[in-house]
């Protein structure tokens, strides 16, 4: 009877959840459609107008006609501008302290390098750098992206089991609460994937196999943005089923997560961030061995007693924000969706396609006119693939070529129009691509300035991106604080550009109140200013090479310190000949500027001012010697 009732609820459960999954997913519809016109027109698509989504806005020409051409060829300005703002550099944390002990500053500084080093490290993975270059494109293609912070406790390493992982699920699959605009004020949101049953039996374990293994794919159309029907006959040849997340709070406030596949519940774990037992039961404290410090206790008669102990028991952190960090391209009021760059120059890409296309259909048809005498049955004889036969009464002969060819710069006039009107509106310039207008004699200091105001219109999109690493990396201390009992190792680049290694360790971090109590301190995660700045190795170099103002051991000190091979011999070998130089200058100069060298500024000043006798009579006072001679 127990295991009749527990099937009765999970199945009033699931259909709950999946009744809310399907007005969520009607209203999320739009958008999976807009986000494939969007992909189209990002990979040329030829489709003009209604051919491409019918929620787009057409000419009332198309509208009625329906009978659009595709285009004859695509000039692709929506790939050379978005590709023109990409971004790969990943923005590096700031940790600051919210409060501060005088009397213990060096703990105070070691905790925050602590901390700002192991984020630090977690951002220069190789893992992030293709999510970030992967979401730089999906971003603004479809408007926004998605960053999803997962602990896995399955990952081995030699020291230490676990590790904190980032993926970044499509905007299409992860759908939001409907009429909820941020992720932090929603009461739910689902994320949905296709999986194959061999990945879920790893993941989840192989006794759902037999559960899941003849059922089909529910959402198969979730990896097809062009899809519009749900058919899964598709992902059944290919042994998929669809794994639904369903990411929830309760009334506590608390993350909880439920997965179903089909009418399968998975899992099912309310207070998911939670840290449990064996048996399954919350454990509320971490214990931390710490220096013996004094514990006081009262009992209910008053008696006071000291204890002595090692163990800090510190209230152990839990997450309470869902695990999806939303990076959008341009915001958009009272929306959770935002602005693609697709949309903003949709008008113009769709007016280059179609003028293009009709004057290179006019150029390969050509404007020569033939004229043929009624009668003469000519009209049916001659081909009529490239140019246009018109039949007239009586033309001199009963052939006549007519070339009506004008000179026309109209085109070229209307494509720099569309050019230039959807570059203003996503604010890229030719310096920003690389290039330079070709009718303007600019000076290189004329096009820096240029740069630098493509930079500061396109800063708003990084101002984006800021703020969502910003949540980033304050969702990955939260985890850190979660789930890394034991000590993680950590690498950074030092100021010099060689690596620093370093431990995150916990025993470190915690601090006692005035009660006595121990817990976790709170601290300010933020985005450097300089993040933009290039900090690899080549453009380091490149910056060197370009620069004028350094001199040869300044340079090969600089080639030293990103590890240049043999640059420290040959930084070596330059500081040796500049000491002969020095060397052998000092020793054919004449003893009055020998002197005059050692002087400070104010001296020089001084013995300048001076006659020619009394320098002379100086410096063979301090020389001991005549000078003279």
């Amino acid at each position: 009877m127990d295991t009749v009732e527990k099937e009765r609820q999970d199945q009033e459960k699931i259909e709950k959840w999946k009744e809310r999954l399907t007005r969520a997913i009607s209203e999320h519809d739009t958008f999976r459609a807009n986000c494939a016109a969007w992909d189209a027109q990002y990979n040329s698509t030829r489709a003009v107008g209604s051919n491409i989504q019918a929620s787009l806005p057409i000419s009332d020409r198309d509208r009625v006609s329906q009978t659009t051409k595709d285009a004859r060829q695509v000039v692709n300005l929506t790939f050379q501008l978005i590709e023109s703002q990409i971004d790969v550099t990943v923005p590096k944390p700031n940790v600051e302290q919210c409060e501060f002990d005088d009397m213990d500053e060096q703990a105070e500084t070691e905790r925050n390098d602590m901390i700002e080093g192991m984020l630090t490290y977690m951002g220069d993975r190789p893992a992030l750098e293709r999510i970030v270059s992967e979401n730089e494109r999906i971003t603004k293609k479809n408007s926004l992206c998605i960053y999803k912070v997962g602990y896995n406790p399955n990952f081995k390493a030699h020291k230490y089991i676990g590790t904190i992982e980032t993926t970044n699920p499509h905007p299409v699959n992860v759908i939001p609460q409907p009429g909820v605009f941020k992720v932090k004020d929603m009461d739910y949101l689902f994320h949905i994937e296709n999986r194959t049953i061999d990945y879920v039996c790893r993941i989840y374990g192989e006794e759902w196999r037999d559960l899941i293994d003849t059922d089909g794919t529910e959402h198969a159309n979730i990896d097809d943005l062009s899809s519009t029907v749900a058919d899964s006959t598709t992902d059944r040849k290919n042994n998929k089923v669809s794994v639904v997340e369903c990411w929830y709070k309760d009334k506590d406030g608390d993350v909880c997560l439920l997965t179903w596949i089909n009418d399968v519940i998975i899992r099912d774990i309310p207070k998911f961030f939670y840290k449990r037992d064996e048996q399954g039961n919350i454990i509320e404290f971490d214990e931390i061995e710490v220096k013996p410090y004094q514990i006081t206790k009262t009992d209910e008669l008053g008696n006071v007693t000291v204890e002595e102990t090692n163990i800090a028991k510190v209230p152990a952190h839990v997450p309470k924000r869902f695990p999806f960090v939303i990076q959008y391209n341009v915001p958009k009021e009272k929306s959770y969706y935002g602005k693609a760059d697709p949309d903003i120059i949709y008008d113009q890409q769709e007016a280059i396609k179609k003028v293009l296309s009709n004057h290179e259909e006019r150029l390969m048809k050509g404007q020569t006119k033939i004229f043929v005498r009624k009668g003469s049955g000519l009209i049916n004889k001659l081909n009529n693939s490239v140019t246009q036969i018109l039949e007239t009464d009586d033309p001199n002969g009963d052939i006549k070529v007519v070339d009506l060819k004008t000179p026309d710069q109209s085109l070229l006039e209307y494509f720099n129009v569309m050019e230039q009107a959807a570059k203003d509106a996503l604010g890229v310039t030719e310096a920003s691509q690389g290039r330079t207008d070709g009718g303007a004699n600019l000076s290189g200091k004329a096009l820096e300035t240029l740069a630098a105001n493509t930079a500061g219109r396109l800063g708003v999109k990084a101002f984006e991106k800021n703020i969502a690493f910003t949540e980033l990396y304050q969702l990955y201390y939260d985890f850190i604080l979660a789930f890394y009992d034991d000590r993680r190792p950590y690498r950074v680049d030092g100021k010099d550009g060689k690596p620093m290694y370093g431990y995150f360790d916990k025993s470190k971090l915690i601090k006692q109140d005035d009660a006595g109590e121990w817990y976790y301190p709170e601290y300010s995660i933020r985005i450097s200013i300089d993040s933009g700045i290039p900090r690899d190795k080549r453009s380091i170099m490149d910056f060197a090479n370009n620069s004028n103002k350094l001199d040869p051991v300044e340079y090969w000190m600089l080639a030293d310190s990103v590890g240049v091979p043999m640059a420290s011999a040959i930084l070596k070998r330059e500081q040796e000949k500049e000491s002969m130089q020095q060397q052998t200058a000092t020793q054919g100069s004449h003893p009055v500027d020998q002197y005059y060298a050692s002087l400070t500024p104010e001296q020089q000043q001084e013995f300048q001012a001076l006659s020619q006798e009394q320098q002379i009579e100086i410096v063979n006072r301090a020389m001991g010697g005549d000078i003279n001679a």
